[in-house]
């Protein structure tokens, strides 16, 4: 962990840091500020620690309520040897399924929202002044895609709703200058070295 000034304050040694809610954010930070001999304390006002991230059972099978993969690199694969967590390489082939209005979806767009997207795909996309995630992506998918897929999706990854979710906090040295295609095209090439566990 780097100590630093940042726009959260300064960390200051032996002063105890409160976490508030012990979702995986709050989980992690816990962690690493005991590594560093912080001393800490989490609230959570839930009875079970984790936030979003669980397993629930249904007449279609196991379904996971948030993230059940993530894209590693050296950090992740660093930090689960350090908690003694086995991982493996997930199975590009393997069927996903989401949930919308009470039916099963896989894929999870349907035939007529898929060619909506891409006829959206040659769209120029916004300006990133101060812009949300959904703010971004509404032009492309549309204001039902993004409440009923992007939204389940990333608030299962970032716990945050897209409508508050700062896109450049996600989408890094991205340049967003000409449209849609372009843009996804570049995500594709910059997560091409990366492995999904």
């Amino acid at each position: 962990m780097i100590k630093s000034h940042g726009p959260i304050g300064t960390l200051v040694p032996n002063k105890s840091i409160t976490i508030v809610g012990a979702g995986i954010s709050g989980l992690l930070m816990g962690y690493y500020l005991k590594k560093e001999n912080i001393p800490f304390k989490i609230l959570e006002k839930e009875s079970t620690v984790g936030g979003k991230i669980g397993t629930s059972s249904n007449e279609f099978g196991v379904a996971e309520k948030s993230a059940n993969a993530v894209f590693s690199n050296d950090d992740v694969i660093d930090l689960l040897d350090d908690l003694k967590i086995s991982y493996f390489q997930a199975d590009r082939k393997l069927k996903k399924i989401v949930w919308r209005q009470g039916a099963a979806y896989s894929p999870p767009l349907k035939k007529w929202e898929i060619l909506c997207v891409l006829f959206s795909l040659f769209k120029k996309v916004p300006k990133l002044n101060n812009i949300s995630v959904k703010d971004f992506f509404k032009p492309l998918l549309g204001e039902k895609i993004c409440s009923e897929v992007l939204a389940p999706a990333l608030g299962g990854v970032y716990a945050y709703d897209i409508e508050d979710l700062h896109f450049e906090s996600i989408f890094k040295n991205v340049d967003t200058q000409k449209n849609y295609l372009s843009f996804l095209l570049q995500l594709k090439r910059k997560n091409k070295g990366q492995n999904k566990i």
